[in-house]
Formats: structure tokens, C-alpha cells, sequence
């Protein structure tokens, strides 16, 4: 069994979370996958990689 210490940091990890993070979020649907602005350079980024392996 979890001590009153273990389970006390989720709670307030949980409590932080409703008071900060919640009422940033917009109204609606939120997407939470990956759809950081990096994804669109990966394509980039892996015909570089190719490009520069083919030279050498």
C-alpha cells in the first residue's frame, strides 16, 4: 500500500493541474498528439540526411 507521502504528490500534481493548466486550455476539442511545429521539418530534415549520405 502507498504510503499518505506517495500518494499525496499525484494529488497535488492533480490540484496544480486544474487551477493552472485547465483554464489555459480553449473551449472545444484539444488535440494532445504530436503537433509540435518540429513534425513539418522531419520530412525536411530526413531528404537532407539522404542527400548528404549519397554524397559521401
Amino acid at each position: 500500500m502507498a504510503s499518505p507521502a506517495a500518494v499525496a504528490d499525484p494529488i497535488a500534481m492533480r490540484d496544480l493541474a486544474r487551477q493552472r493548466l485547465l483554464p489555459q486550455l480553449p473551449t472545444g476539442l484539444v488535440h494532445a498528439g504530436v503537433s509540435f511545429d518540429g513534425s513539418r521539418l522531419l520530412h525536411a530534415g530526413r531528404r537532407l540526411v539522404k542527400a548528404f549520405t549519397a554524397q559521401a
